[in-house]
């Protein structure tokens, strides 16, 4: 009966350390820019951002276009956009996550990704190098 009590005890603070881990971490936001720079020769900013808790695509997203939409450079570079996503996998290759997508000052981001969606989704069916992986670094061209 003692050695059920005190494994009983165990898993409760394994369970509450969770708990402050996810409580801890909530404060912390789910993208941070990293770089910004602009290339003159092609005449495009890019900004590259780290996926702080390894989310899942469609989270990360969301976190990098609140990012990108309350970035003052971001606005002021024109109220329409052609943005493209790279995603940069631990080993430091490269690849398009998105191609060329319009967006305004006023997009949300339902509408944003909903035309990436597609995109995304043959990612995973065709076995790219995303397909599975968790993305840690993104570069947004704009």
């Amino acid at each position: 009966m003692k050695n059920l009590f005190i494994n009983l005890i165990r898993k409760l603070i394994s369970l509450l350390n969770l708990i402050i881990k996810l409580i801890n971490r909530s404060g912390e936001p789910i993208v941070t820019l990293i770089s910004k720079e602009y290339d003159s020769k092609g005449r495009y900013n890019i900004f590259t951002l780290t996926n702080n808790h390894l989310l899942d695509h469609k989270q990360v997203l969301k976190g990098i276009f609140d990012l990108l939409m309350s970035n003052d450079e971001f606005i002021k570079f024109g109220y329409n956009k052609i943005i493209i996503a790279r995603g940069v996998m631990s080993n430091n290759s490269t690849y398009s996550f998105h191609h060329n997508v319009l967006i305004n000052n006023d997009t949300i981001f339902e509408d944003y990704y909903d035309s990436i969606k597609d995109i995304i989704n043959n990612h995973s069916e065709t076995g790219s190098d995303f397909n599975d992986n968790i993305i840690p670094t993104f570069e947004i061209l704009v």
